[in-house]
């Protein structure tokens, strides 16, 4: 089975759309956890990659360069309109269910918080971050971890 490939900056657009629907906007690093959760996630019931953007280990956790620099005039501030303006991840699709989920279910954790999740000894992040930081953080390390954690759910 194959299945369409996106860029991070889709699936951002989505989940901002989703928090501006409920009045509870998200800020850029907020925006990097969720969309580096969902990649993982996707990985790790699919093993297809669901962009190709690439993700490194910055001193805040994941994070996918292009998805930062392009949101960075933001700053720490709220994002209050959607990034796209058209959004490309179709709602009836498998990829815009699982986005959905997420969001669900880390909507009410902070920026702080997501942080501290992808700090946890072990993560993807926490293992290419004491090699070298910056680094690319491998899928297949994020596939790894992330069919780990749906395993423990």
């Amino acid at each position: 089975m194959s299945y369409p490939v996106y860029h991070a900056v889709d699936v951002a657009d989505a989940l901002v759309r989703l928090s501006l629907a409920e009045k509870k906007p998200l800020t850029n690093m907020k925006i990097q956890k969720l969309t580096y959760i969902v990649y993982g996630y996707w990985l790790g019931f699919t093993n297809f990659q669901l962009f190709q953007d690439t993700v490194e280990a910055w001193q805040y956790g994941p994070v996918i360069p292009e998805l930062y620099y392009r949101l960075a005039r933001y700053g720490a501030n709220f994002i209050q309109e959607p990034i796209l303006k058209e959004s490309s991840i179709p709602e009836s699709s498998e990829a815009y269910e699982l986005i959905q989920a997420v969001y669900n279910k880390y909507k009410n954790l902070t920026a702080g918080q997501l942080v501290h999740l992808t700090h946890l000894p072990n993560t993807p992040w926490s293992n290419t971050w004491s090699v070298r930081q910056k680094g690319i953080i491998s899928p297949d390390e994020i596939r790894d971890y992330y069919q780990k954690v749906m395993l423990a759910q």
